[in-house]
Formats: structure tokens, C-alpha cells, sequence
């Protein structure tokens, strides 16, 4: 079968699952504002926070995303080789989260916890903005929000 590129539906893919990623961040957020939050869920949105990322981390990677700006654009396989390194980053801050998360039954740290948070959480907004920048300028599309 032959690759998918960005002109044949890819996109819209890339886009449904920036969509998704945003939602269960949203839940993960609303779970971290409120010490109320069982940790059993907290803990059970941040594992599916994880496999959401990395399932669309694995997409761009290897589903042809970065394929193919470095094959229409190849001026920009410098940004597109520095978004793929901060996908590293992102699943550690990720982790470190987590961690955190599951040391709330002993530990109360819950400041802690929305501070690592919100760095992982500003780390991938930043991260998303500067990819679909890097979409408009290899193919002249953006992904949008679909709002």
C-alpha cells in the first residue's frame, strides 16, 4: 500500500488528532484544578493522555507527516528535525507528571503537580503552534482548530 501523503487525507487525520489531544487535556486539566479528583482517574487520564500523544507522536513520525515536508520543502527539515526531538521532551514532562500524580495518596502535592502540568501543557501548545506553522509553509494548509 502506498504512503498516505498530506494531499490525500492526512491532514484532516493530523487534525482530528490535534482535536482529540486537546479534549483529554482539557479532562486531565479539569482533574488537576480540583484536589477533589480521585487519583485512581487522575492517574487513569494521564495514562490515556500518554498513549494518545504517543499514538499521534508515532503518526507524524512515521506515518509520513515529517516524510513529507522534508520531501516538498526540504529548506525546512532543520524545524521539521527539531519538532521531532521535542517529542522526547514532551513525553518526559509527561511522565514527570505522572510521577508526581502517583505520589498523591502519601505526598500532598497537588501545586506541584499543576505546576509540572501546566509547564507540559504550554511545552505542547508551543509545540503544536510551531507544527502547524511549519504545515503552512511546506504546503500552504492548516490544520485549524475545526471550531
Amino acid at each position: 500500500m502506498a504512503a498516505m501523503n498530506l494531499r490525500d487525507g492526512q491532514l484532516e487525520q493530523l487534525a482530528d488528532e490535534h482535536h482529540r489531544l486537546r479534549d483529554v487535556l482539557g479532562e486531565v486539566r479539569e482533574a488537576v484544578r480540583d484536589e477533589r479528583t480521585c487519583v485512581s482517574t487522575l492517574i487513569d487520564l494521564l495514562v490515556e493522555l500518554t498513549m494518545v500523544l504517543r499514538a499521534h507522536f508515532d503518526h507524524e513520525e512515521n506515518g509520513g507527516f515529517f516524510r513529507d515536508v522534508e520531501a516538498d520543502a526540504p529548506h525546512l527539515k532543520p524545524r521539521s528535525e527539531a519538532l521531532r526531538a521535542q517529542h522526547v521532551s514532551l513525553c518526559e514532562r509527561l511522565r514527570v507528571v505522572r510521577r508526581c500524580a502517583e505520589r498523591l495518596p502519601k505526598d500532598n502535592c497537588w501545586m506541584e503537580l499543576s505546576a509540572a502540568f501546566d509547564e507540559f501543557t504550554t511545552q505542547f501548545h508551543e509545540h503544536e503552534t510551531l507544527e502547524e506553522e511549519l504545515m503552512q509553509d511546506a504546503f500552504g494548509q492548516d490544520m485549524g482548530s475545526k471550531d
